[in-house]
């Protein structure tokens, strides 16, 4: 292929351009977090690891039972909901069990499955209301649990607080009925909460599955209870253009957007609250993932997880897996060839039903709030350095990228080391693992060439010598191909031509312009715009 390129060039002579950007790209290397899923058919949790960096979970050992009927604790019915905080796992359980329950991997074995690694934070024996089938939770950054309870003898959201500290909040005033109909005759007589989530400012948003509303609850007054036209609002009415049947579960975006999604309808709704006045109108909806789409492979959204950098991980039970949903060409949906993808799906051995996505324990407390470099060198021996906290000094900490997992050091509690071995050119996402907990940075780093700019016989200096190899790569066609265009591109323009062979020689004879960055010393292209190197 390059040998007929370097033909082509000769005909067109003194002054002709050559440049590959864009017809030698980069391969383009994806990875996932670890998570927790919980499945209502088999009653059990799944830890899913991309421990080969695939974006997928389908490997060898990527998926292990982290809970199931074998353990010591109480025996899952239908578990609904997960949430992973610093140091444990929070798992709703709605059928006949009707708890919510902590589990932690005490003795390092994977499993929560060991004596004394399930507690029983809230169930009909507190001193609070019963719970009766519990359908969705959100925990508020103070520790606040919110809980939907859907039967048709409750209708109510619940708020359980740990107020003695004691870990767990079945003691008398740690719970109570947060929003029920009873005081908001604007809710509808049927009201059915189906799915809560926290927004932030002890904001939630509550839907119902009654008329599918979604309304906005705040405790303005501060007496426990949210209550009045002023502390239950309607936030989204679904209309005729953004018809959906029962909000199944809503999930935050980064940017504060909210996704909702209907399993009946396979509709995944994006809902932005643009000009900030508290209400979504239908120009604020798109239909993310429309299920009567040609290109939709998702057909029964049932829950929903929000990746870093915008992308949706959706629990479908209908085929028995779990899919990513990204809006890749920018049109505002993810209804476009190659836009929804599976990540995991196993026939149903284990995950026949999603009931919960989350990420595992941990990474709550863990921030990465600068990573330096972000352009590596392809061939490894890069020293990177990580910064940011939740970690102690001397923690055991790995990083995985592209598959590759390897040691790092955590000289202090800011700062995590490691020197990068050889990694496959392209961006890659880090996956930081501290004391056995994950902690996932999409495109964290980006793997280039390095080299020297007018090295272009990759001798390691700069001569006469590299003048002639660019003079005869540009007119003789029997000549050698140069393997790093880029070294040969003295000016930067993106572009190999003879003003460059003028810009090195007038540099090294009479004392022109130093050749572009990277020079004297090797390093990347700053731009990332040149022609390129061949990979090895």
């Amino acid at each position: 292929m390059f040998r007929s390129l370097f033909g082509w060039l000769f005909l067109f002579g003194v002054g002709s351009v050559f440049s590959l950007q864009g017809m030698i790209g980069s391969m383009l290397f994806a990875g996932s977090p670890s998570l927790m899923v919980a499945d209502s058919s088999r009653d059990h949790l799944v830890h899913l690891q991309d421990l080969d960096s695939d974006g997928r979970y389908d490997g060898p050992g990527e998926a292990s039972i982290f809970y199931d009927s074998s353990a010591a604790g109480p025996q899952l019915s239908v578990p609904t909901a997960l949430i992973a905080t610093s140091q444990e796992l929070l798992l709703l359980d709605g059928g006949t069990l009707d708890a919510l329950i902590a589990l932690q991997d005490l003795d390092g074995d994977g499993t929560a499955n060991g004596a004394g690694e399930v507690r029983i934070l809230y169930d009909d024996d507190s001193a609070g209301p019963d719970l009766v089938v519990p359908i969705s939770m959100t925990l508020e950054r103070e520790g606040r649990i919110f809980i939907a309870d859907r039967s048709t003898t409750r209708r109510h959201v619940l708020l359980l607080v740990d107020q003695d500290g004691d870990g767990d909040m079945d003691s008398p005033g740690e719970s109570s009925i947060w929003l029920q109909r009873d005081g908001n005759p604007q809710l509808s007589d049927l009201f059915l909460p189906t799915a809560v989530l926290h927004i932030g400012d002890g904001q939630v948003l509550v839907a119902d599955a009654s008329n599918s509303w979604i309304y906005r609850c705040q405790d303005l007054d501060g007496d426990g209870i949210v209550e009045g036209d002023d502390e239950v609002v309607p936030w989204f009415t679904a209309g005729t253009e953004n018809s959906i049947l029962t909000v199944d579960a809503m999930e935050r975006r980064s940017d504060g957007s909210i996704f909702i999604c209907d399993e009946d309808l396979g509709t995944v709704l994006h809902l932005h609250d643009l000009d900030a006045n508290g209400t979504i109108s239908d120009l604020e909806v798109t239909h993310f993932i429309d299920g009567q789409s040609p290109y939709s492979s998702v057909q029964a959204p049932r829950r929903l997880f929000s990746l870093p950098g915008g992308a949706l991980l959706i629990g479908e039970p209908d085929q028995d897996g779990i899919f990513i949903a990204e809006d890749l060409d920018g049109d505002g949906n993810a209804n476009a060839i190659d836009e929804q993808q599976p990540v995991y799906i196993d026939g149903g051995e284990l995950l026949p039903s999603v009931a919960g996505i989350s990420l595992v324990p941990g990474p709550l407390s863990i921030h990465i709030d600068q990573i330096t470099p972000q352009l590596v060198d392809r061939d490894g021996g890069n020293l990177l350095l990580i910064e940011g906290g939740g970690w102690a000094p001397g923690s055991a900490v790995q990083l995985r990228i592209a598959g590759l997992q390897f040691p790092a050091n955590a000289p202090i509690n800011t700062l995590i080391t490691a020197t990068l071995p050889e990694l496959p050119t392209g961006s890659h996402d880090l996956t930081v693992i501290i004391n056995g907990q994950d902690h996932f940075v999409p495109s964290a780093l980006q793997a280039v060439p390095y080299f020297l700019r007018g090295d272009v016989d990759a001798s390691g200096t700069l001569s006469i010598t590299d003048a002639i190899v660019l003079l005869e790569w540009l007119y003789l066609p029997a000549s050698e191909p140069i393997s790093c265009l880029d070294a040969a591109d003295l000016d930067d323009s993106g572009s190999v031509q003879l003003t460059d062979a003028i810009v090195l020689l007038s540099w090294l004879f009479a004392s022109g312009p130093s050749p572009a960055a990277p020079h004297p010393d090797p390093g990347p292209d700053p731009a990332q715009n040149g022609p390129g190197c061949i990979d090895p």
